[in-house]
């Protein structure tokens, strides 16, 4: 992901992020998924990225 805001996609899944510096919000947002893949799943490795990445 770069840029505050754009689309990724990645084995079948595809998510949107939006960041506002002025609000200092992050919005993530899953808009595909394949069906052999859970929201906990996607959630789960969204936010272990986002943490992995506040800790570099």
């Amino acid at each position: 992901m770069s840029g505050n805001s754009g689309r990724a996609s990645k084995m079948g899944v595809e998510v949107e992020w939006n960041y506002s510096e002025e609000r200092q919000e992050l919005v993530l947002t899953c808009l595909r998924a394949p069906f052999f893949v859970s929201a906990d799943d996607v959630n789960r490795k969204l936010h272990t990225l986002v943490s992995e990445t506040l800790l570099a």
